[in-house]
């Protein structure tokens, strides 16, 4: 439900069995995927079984109507993606319980394939329930069930700042809810990006508590419990800047970790290393 709903066409031809939608506009709306407890199916399901046909016998015959898309755009979205069976608990960002407020943005170019979408994205705002705040993201964007790349990506939070291309790969949907171990990442970053370990803590809970952030730039990949950087600059604190490789194995448990760096340049000081927080991150403990 919501208040406005606009929808801008710039051609229909019956006889030609042509639409083109030159933009979509959704203004201060609420939209909510549900999964009640006890249930199977989402609440959106009877509107599916609506429109599965009767007949046993499936019209195979393509249709010639073609529909084109325009712009999508987002003002003020409330969204809600909420499995109510899923009784885990986290500190970060928990994918079967999504709440999405204030949502705003352009979707362009779309082009959807079966299970697969690419989308252009640009100036999207939006705050989830677990605190992580988007403040703006711009990207051309392909998401499946298999992996999400976002190419020309410019994302910023209150505490961090992402350029370059960036790409998570699955076996399915359900390897986010083992994010550190399931989800291969692969980022290629340009200069001047900073990230915040809080930001990470919203994606990897076992992290929470870490206040550190680092300005990075290079190629990162892998998963978190098996993370390698190549021609990598890290910098942190006020003197501490490191150029060269690493391997990190055993994240997040920092007890049973392996790292091992590759140095081509490195300097630091002892008051940046002080700074430096060990586990348990919430404890605020330094080396």
């Amino acid at each position: 439900y919501g208040e406005e709903l606009i929808c801008k066409i710039s051609d229909f031809s019956y006889s030609e069995y042509k639409l083109d939608m030159e933009e979509i506009r959704l203004t201060n709306m609420d939209a909510n995927l549900i999964k009640y407890q006890g249930d199977s199916v989402y609440n959106y399901q009877f509107i599916t079984d609506y429109f599965i046909p009767t007949e046993t016998i499936k019209d195979t015959t393509p249709s010639d109507f073609k529909i084109g898309y325009g712009d999508l755009v987002l003002d003020n979205i409330d969204f809600a993606y909420i499995d109510q069976n899923d009784t885990s608990k986290t500190k970060g960002m928990n994918f079967a319980k999504l709440n999405f407020k204030n949502a705003s943005g352009t979707f362009s170019e779309f082009k959807i394939q079966k299970d697969t979408i690419n989308v252009t994205i640009r100036d999207f705002t939006a705050k989830e329930q677990c605190g992580f705040n988007l403040e703006k993201l711009n990207a051309i964007v392909h998401v499946s069930p298999l992996d999400i790349k976002l190419d020309s990506l410019y994302l910023k939070t209150d505490k961090t700042l992402l350029m370059g291309r960036y790409s998570m790969h699955t076996n399915s949907w359900d390897s986010y809810n083992d994010y550190i171990n399931k989800v291969y990442m692969d980022a290629n970053l340009k200069d001047s990006c900073y990230v915040s370990a809080t930001d990470i803590a919203w994606f990897v809970p076992e992290i929470h508590g870490d206040l550190n952030t680092i300005s990075i730039s290079g190629r990162v990949k892998g998963t978190v419990s098996s993370l390698k950087g190549k021609n990598l600059y890290l910098a942190f604190g006020k003197n501490t800047k490191f150029n060269g490789d690493f391997n990190i194995e055993g994240l997040p448990n920092i007890d049973e970790t392996y790292i091992h760096f590759d140095i081509k340049n490195l300097t630091t000081s002892r008051s940046d290393l002080q700074t430096i927080q060990v586990p348990p991150f919430e404890k605020d403990k330094r080396l």
